[in-house]
């Protein structure tokens, strides 16, 4: 009979135990559901930010157009820096050039020198300057002989009149000269020329109309029996 009493006593002793447990448990969830829980806000209080008035049209016009503005000053101000570099860039291109070129002049061999003719000597010395004044007398006539012959020539190419058959030249400077009359180039041997003028004659039909080169269209046959005739 004293068994179940023991059975009673310990089963007592172990629903006390049970329930302090569970007490325990309970008051450890309510700590940490505190501990981590969040303050309750109003909802007056979390809406105000949305009860703010709204900007006007013309603030925000205002806003927009000084928005735009910076836009603008940021624009010029990279075109600016842009063109700024692209000065810089080529300023330096030139500069490698120019450093190159330096480094080329300075690996070539230096050149010599030659005398140059100077006329000091012959206005500064007074034994010399007959001397100098016959060389520049010289040269001065030189020039006016040229100039007299170059003359001579354009008249010629100007006026001369071909009263012979175009076979009747056979030098070479007569050649020349109706080549130079005619405006054809003057370089090259007597058949060239011969060839080069027959074929400008036969390209220009009308210079036949022409006084100063009418005879050249004309045979040599034509040209003796004109001679027996006469």
């Amino acid at each position: 009979m004293s068994m179940p009493h023991e059975l009673s006593d310990d089963i007592s002793i172990d629903s006390d135990s049970d329930s302090q447990e569970s007490e325990s448990t309970s008051h450890s969830f309510f700590t940490r559901s505190q501990r981590y829980s969040s303050p309750a806000v109003p909802i007056s209080v979390a809406l105000d930010p949305f009860r703010a008035p709204l900007p006007s049209v013309e603030e925000m016009n205002s806003q927009i157009n000084r928005l735009r503005m910076t836009v603008d000053l940021m624009q010029k101000e990279l075109i600016r820096v842009t063109a700024q570099f692209a000065a810089s860039k080529a300023r330096c291109a030139m500069m490698r050039t120019t450093a190159e070129a330096n480094a080329e002049l300075d690996q070539e061999k230096p050149k010599s020198r030659q005398a140059i003719k100077t006329d000091s000597r012959y206005v500064t010395l007074a034994t010399t300057r007959a001397q100098w004044a016959a060389e520049q007398g010289d040269e001065q006539a030189q020039k006016r002989a040229d100039d007299a012959a170059l003359y001579a020539i354009r008249k010629e190419m100007r006026e001369r009149v071909f009263s012979d058959p175009l076979s009747s030249y056979r030098r070479k400077r007569e050649l020349i000269a109706i080549c130079r009359a005619l405006g054809l180039n003057t370089p090259g041997t007597i058949r060239e020329l011969v060839s080069r003028i027959k074929s400008h004659l036969s390209s220009h039909p009308e210079l036949q109309q022409n006084p100063r080169f009418a005879r050249l269209f004309v045979q040599n046959r034509r040209r003796r029996a004109h001679n027996v005739n006469c």
